[in-house]
């Protein structure tokens, strides 16, 4: 996975999704779009990474949590 990024370094390419580190100590999904960030928390953003590539369908594994489900 990336490191995390400075806000004050470098800012992701407009409209796309990346992991934020926000100044509350929150982690989540932020957005970065005309000069702003759209993020679900009113901390400031202070760190930033890209996220990280989707696996390939194929490496996907389904989980059963249903104890008394059986396959």
């Amino acid at each position: 996975m990336s490191e995390w990024i400075s806000v004050e370094d470098k800012l992701p390419k407009s409209s796309n999704d990346v992991i934020v580190f926000t100044e509350t100590d929150e982690i989540e999904i932020g957005n970065y779009v005309f000069s702003k960030w759209l993020t679900s928390s009113y901390g400031k953003v202070l760190y930033w990474m890209p996220l990280p590539v989707k696996p390939n369908k194929k490496s996907r594994t389904t989980q059963n949590t249903c104890e008394f489900c059986t396959h």
